[in-house]
């Protein structure tokens, strides 16, 4: 059976299949990637709609330290 699992590549995050015999950890390695999301999934399709999914989570993330915005506190060092 073929699990699939979502890596980050230095081309972005893709989907990658791998054995079951086979940790999702251990696929990302010999991709030459960084796991994401280890699944398992069963089929191609539903890696893909997770990948979207976070993607588009990661695009609509709210975060930032300045309350009512999404904008992050410039913290560096300044000249007085």
């Amino acid at each position: 059976m073929t699990n699939f699992c979502i890596i980050e590549t230095d081309d972005g995050w893709i989907v990658i299949d791998h054995p079951a015999s086979m940790t999702a950890e251990e696929a990302a390695e010999r991709h030459g990637g960084v796991l994401i999301d280890a699944g398992p999934y069963d089929d191609y399709d539903q890696a893909y709609d997770a990948l979207l999914a976070a993607e588009l989570e990661l695009q609509d993330d709210d975060s930032g330290d300045v309350p009512g915005t999404r904008v992050l506190e410039d913290r560096s060092e300044r000249p007085e």
